[in-house]
């Protein structure tokens, strides 16, 4: 942690949620290991930044939820939660991690599953041409193991539509999408296909459990809390957009914004998997039932290389956000960049053309420049070792 301005110590506030920024526990509890989503934050800084800056029954919002860690830790806490996001399979994992599944609907899934990993032969023709298949979506899954996972995931989820309920096909894709993503991504040579078999039913089990567990823990907060109606809202939809969102304006103003912007200069694939070595695949939407169908820059504000547009849809983002903000807002980010010493500056003078300046806790100005070392990141890119997007940093901002 550096410190840039050591005239003002930091509120104890402050200094919970910078340690738990630190911590280099690896991602897990409750349903947080679902999905191995890029530059998600631990569950450790979400958890401590809405105990620090909540109540129970309070409103987080963050508005680029990714994996939904933040969406997660505020409803297993009793707040309300709203998650939005660009990408059709970031709003697919985080309603995965937090939509209960029934006794009846938990084995009807157990029991498909099984049925797949008994009955399904590569080696039988495959039928008609899918319609993903047709539009891109199984690009570079050919490799000589990855297509023979490709092939068990098209004929199961041929038959998917034979589970009965929206919850239990959906569940059933976040297992698939789980232990494909074990066996092929970030991976020069894929698992074979009796490991990835052999993965689906304790995987299953797993995750069964965990959330079963989000679920109590869950249940009681809201009891504690007694909170009722309105408890989660997650939707496909832009920062800039979120403003004129009437679903979003009808709630109250949240109490916390937690969340991980994407960063500038910094290449992050949020829509691809990397799959023989550094080939890109958009099979994850595939198999998860959701549509991708955009460029990297959709997901990032911007290419790495045009700063320019990462700022203006970066200052029109947050200005969305200022518009569902009142004076009690904390927002609290995780920030990298490509070149700190140019962008950083930068990057302030966005928050504050938004309607944002650094916050005042307890009385004392969080102006301090607290930077973490991120643990275990794979950067989806063809950089190496230690680079400036290594190093994130902790801000926290209110209304001007």
């Amino acid at each position: 942690m550096d410190s840039a301005a050591p005239e003002s110590p930091a509120s104890p506030q402050v200094e919970a949620v910078v340690r738990a920024a630190s911590d280099p526990s690896r991602v897990s509890g409750l349903t947080h290991d679902f999905y191995r989503y890029p530059a998600r934050f631990s569950p450790q800084f979400a958890r401590t930044a809405i105990e620090q800056f909540t109540a129970a029954g309070d409103l987080v919002l963050d508005p680029f939820m990714g994996g939904g860690t933040t969406i997660v830790e505020a409803r297993a806490r009793g707040r309300r939660a709203i998650g939005t996001d660009t990408s059709a399979l970031a709003v697919f994992v985080a309603r995965s991690k937090t939509t209960p599944l029934r006794a009846t609907e938990a084995e009807a899934v157990a029991d498909w599953i099984a049925r797949q990993v008994r009955e399904v032969r590569v080696s039988s023709p495959a039928g008609r041409r899918s319609e993903w298949a047709t539009e891109g979506y199984h690009q570079n899954f050919s490799g000589p193991e990855s297509w023979r996972i490709r092939k068990f995931l098209e004929i199961a989820l041929d038959d998917i539509e034979s589970l009965g309920g929206r919850e239990e096909r959906e569940f059933a894709r976040l297992v698939l999408l789980r232990t494909a993503q074990w066996a092929v991504d970030a991976r020069r040579h894929a698992r074979g296909l009796s490991s990835f078999r052999d993965q689906l039913l304790p995987n299953f089990r797993s995750m069964v459990s965990s959330l079963q567990g989000f679920e109590h823990q869950r249940d009681r907060a809201d009891r504690e809390a007694e909170v009722e109606g309105g408890r989660l809202m997650l939707l496909q939809r832009r920062a800039e957009e979120l403003a004129a969102s009437r679903a979003i304006r009808s709630t109250s103003a949240p109490r916390l914004i937690l969340t991980s912007p994407p960063y500038p200069g910094v290449h992050v694939l949020y829509h691809r998997w990397q799959i023989g070595g550094g080939k890109e695949t958009p099979a994850p939407f595939w198999i998860a039932g959701v549509r991708d169908g955009a460029v990297a820059q959709h997901y990032t504000l911007a290419a790495r290389e045009n700063l320019d547009q990462y700022f203006d849809r970066h200052q029109e983002a947050f200005s969305s956000l200022a518009a569902l903000c009142d004076r009690r807002t904390i927002m609290v980010q995780l920030i990298a960049f490509s070149n700190p010493d140019e962008q950083l500056g930068r990057y302030l003078e966005s928050m504050e053309r938004s309607g944002f300046q650094e916050a005042q806790i307890d009385g004392a100005p969080c102006t301090q420049r607290y930077w973490r070392d991120v643990p275990s990141r794979k950067w989806y890119s063809q950089q190496r070792g230690v680079t400036p997007a290594s190093r994130e940093l902790v801000l926290f901002h209110q209304l001007r």
